[in-house]
């Protein structure tokens, strides 16, 4: 190719919009092309081949106040609410159904993502996960004058009665037909298989436990909202998880798979490595690119530039909670000291301050107890603030259509085929600021 030819860096913020209006129409998107182009800053832009819109992503700054919001949730953290940064230790995250305020939101989508190929695991309810509760929904307990504390009303909790007793029956199916060993398998297929059980009745006995728990005990409105995101978050990840091993796992492992027209109305994620993004675009799953600005070239499909999709077309960014005449602040992290940008994958330090697993969140007391200490936690019998809760693929399917495994901090000890020295994030040009330090 002569150098006169030789695509060109399009220089500055101008130059990209106008590269977009000079677009002529193409067959066939790269998972290095733009179907929707959006800026995160002067030297970083996020990019997709298979999505009309970018999302907002989810960055904490070291001065901030890690906090739940005035909805019980965590904004932009919610791992399987809202698209996240990749991360190899917890794929089937990126599998949970999407947020129906982005995939059905018209103004955001031209028109609804849907399972067109038919293919996901049918839910009887599908936005049970999503309903957002009112005052209405909560029954206050007559036997305790003036105490503002009860339960869901029945209706709602049969609700996510009926959706944890299906979730469970799914799971029992899908480890039947994906999990069960068979004799001749070796010894490392076995225990590789029997980790992935253990750790999905894990999730579900947290879930069914989650469940009777807002069954049983009197609550505050404000205790009742925290433990009710924790069934939605417990419910749409083994949702995901049954998705990853039934639908996504077998399309990773197979390189042969293309199917980039039909995309799966799933939470999908971020990413700072083009290999993971070309590996997700050919799977059919929703995929953003965070590039730097010199990627963009002029051999590069734009077809629109748009602005990044706030948090709160979804969350509430408030921080008060209210019930009635009653308000109070969202809980922050006690142990806030322990929210590391760097050195651990933002899954297990959220996973870490679940109320279902080690709740150590400030304490949101009921009328008739003393309010908790600043310094209180309460951490439930046999936990371990330690102990590993992850999901990751086994050795021979991480290194498996571009997945190349990342050093992470505190990851368990595991046998791997050795590999050249990775190169450093900013020698491979991604991006340094994400929670967790994963940038792929």
């Amino acid at each position: 190719m002569p150098l006169e030819d030789s695509p060109r860096i399009l220089d500055g913020k101008g130059a990209i919009l106008a590269a977009a209006k000079q677009q002529r129409p193409v067959e066939k998107l790269k998972a290095s092309d733009c179907r929707c182009l959006a800026e995160l800053s002067d030297k970083w832009w996020i990019s997709s081949p298979n999505m009309t819109f970018v999302p907002e992503v989810p960055v904490h700054h070291a001065d901030q106040v890690f906090r739940m919001g005035a909805d019980g949730m965590y904004g932009a953290f919610e791992l399987f609410k809202w698209p996240q940064v990749y991360d190899e230790r917890y794929p089937h995250g990126m599998a949970s159904p999407g947020n129906p305020d982005l995939l059905r939101n018209l103004q955001i989508v031209s028109f609804p993502i849907e399972d067109e190929v038919d293919v996901l695991p049918v839910f009887a309810d599908p936005d049970v996960a999503w309903w957002h509760f009112s005052n209405q929904d909560f029954k206050p307990a007559l036997d305790i004058p003036g105490a503002q504390v009860g339960h869901l009303q029945p209706k709602a909790l049969q609700c996510l009665r009926e959706a944890v007793r299906e979730v469970s029956k799914q799971v029992q199916q899908c480890v039947r037909r994906h999990l069960d060993p068979s004799p001749d398998d070796p010894p490392p297929r076995v225990q590789y298989l029997e980790d992935r059980v253990r750790f999905i009745w894990r999730q579900t006995k947290r879930l069914q436990s989650a469940v009777v728990h807002l069954e049983e005990i009197p609550m505050s409105m404000f205790d009742i909202a925290q433990w009710f995101r924790e069934v939605q978050r417990l419910l749409l990840e083994i949702r995901g998880w049954l998705i990853y091993i039934d639908v996504l796992m077998p399309r990773i492992i197979a390189p042969g798979f293309h199917d980039e027209r039909h995309v799966l109305p799933v939470r999908g994620a971020f990413t700072g490595r083009l290999s993971v993004a070309e590996t997700l675009f050919r799977c059919g799953v929703p995929v953003w690119w965070v590039r730097p600005a010199y990627t963009l070239t002029t051999s590069t499909v734009i077809l629109r530039v748009r602005e990044v999709i706030p948090a709160s077309v979804h969350f509430n960014p408030k921080f008060e909670m209210k019930h009635g005449k009653y308000s109070q602040e969202a809980p922050t992290w006690l142990e806030a000291r322990m929210f590391d940008d760097l050195s651990e994958s933002i899954v297990g330090q959220l996973r870490r301050f679940s109320l279902s697993s080690r709740p150590t969140l400030r304490k949101v007391a009921a009328v008739w107890e003393a309010p908790a200490e600043p310094n209180e936690s309460v951490a439930e019998e046999g936990c371990s603030a330690n102990a590993p809760c992850d999901d990751e693929l086994a050795a021979d399917f991480s290194h498996s259509a571009g997945f190349e495994r990342r050093t992470v901090g505190e990851t368990r000890e595991r046998e791997a085929t050795p590999k050249a020295p990775a190169l450093s994030a900013a020698a491979q040009g991604e991006p340094l600021f994400f929670s967790g330090g994963v940038a792929g």
